[in-house]
């Protein structure tokens, strides 16, 4: 009888350390998990701070602000990626001329379709901004996803697209 008792005693044991190893091992891998960070979209009017739109997004999230360039009347891309440290970057560029504002000597440029791709630009922006015309018909994606269309924003105000962390 003793003999029984010792071998279930010992299997505890066993049993609780096996158990400890596990949630060791768990607590010392759980930081080197997943690290996609969650941020706040926020656009608002740039003067006053109103708050006009929000949503979540996370790092590597992409974002296209798309609009038609109000004196060639052609459209105009641009593709951000959101970093962990709650920047936007920029990594690509679509158009289909060059003038005045247009980027030069950045990344790579590709033709193709008569549309004007620069890619690789890496360019980090902490906001980005611009005057809103309903006119210029601006579009938000996300992921490839509209999220706000030209006529969500007021017309003719000065609009800011910031981070915050959750």
């Amino acid at each position: 009888m003793e003999g029984g008792g010792e071998g279930a005693s010992f299997s505890s044991i066993k049993r609780m350390k096996q158990f400890a190893l596990i949630v060791c091992l768990l607590v010392t891998l759980l930081p080197f998990g997943p690290t996609e960070t969650q941020w706040t979209l926020i656009l608002r009017e740039e003067r006053q701070g109103e708050r006009l739109y929000q949503s979540t997004v996370e790092a590597g999230d992409v974002l296209e602000l798309s609009w038609i360039h109000s004196i060639e009347k052609t459209p105009w891309i641009e593709r951000y990626r959101v970093k962990e440290d709650g920047t936007f970057v920029l990594n690509e560029l679509v158009l289909q001329s060059f003038g005045a504002g247009t980027p030069a000597n950045k990344g790579k440029l590709i033709m193709n379709d008569g549309l004007i791709t620069m890619t690789n630009i890496e360019e980090a922006h902490e906001a980005i901004r611009w005057i809103h015309s309903h006119t210029a018909e601006y579009r938000l994606k996300k992921n490839g996803a509209v999220i706000l269309e030209s006529s969500e924003l007021p017309h003719h105000e000065s609009i800011e697209m910031v981070l915050k962390k959750r």
